[in-house]
């Protein structure tokens, strides 16, 4: 396997990686059970948590937003020298020795399988 090849499959299995790590971040807020305990205090006065509620789900939507364009910026990466300079990648700590370990265990593998190895899922061997 050629350098470049080497180069191209690291790029390819981080990019993996990145989305995976970047699904992980989003955040997710119930409004059923908001709601339900909203039914449970009903004679109470609730207009404040009714706003702090919709406060919450703003954030929430305007960070999931932030990982979504984020993801896309991702998908949109294509492969150049300096792919890893990429603010895609900005606090992400990359496990590239992990992934060059992988790809000479596994020369054959694609880069998916290869990145399933890296996760800890199971691959075909």
């Amino acid at each position: 396997m050629t350098t470049e090849e080497r180069q191209r499959k690291r790029f390819q299995i981080v990019k993996y990686w990145a989305g995976e790590q970047l699904s992980k971040r989003k955040a997710f807020v119930s409004e059923d059970q908001f709601r339900r305990l909203l039914d449970e205090l009903k004679d109470q006065e609730l207009s404040d948590a009714r706003c702090l509620f919709r406060m919450i789900v703003k954030e929430v939507d305007q960070h999931n937003t932030k990982i979504a364009t984020k993801i896309t910026l991702l998908q949109n990466l294509k492969f150049s020298r300096n792919w890893s300079s990429s603010k895609v990648f900005a606090g992400m700590s990359i496990p590239n020795r992990a992934i060059d370990n992988l790809i000479e265990k596994y020369p054959d593998k694609d880069d998916y399988q290869i990145f399933r190895a890296l996760m800890g899922w199971v691959i075909d061997l």
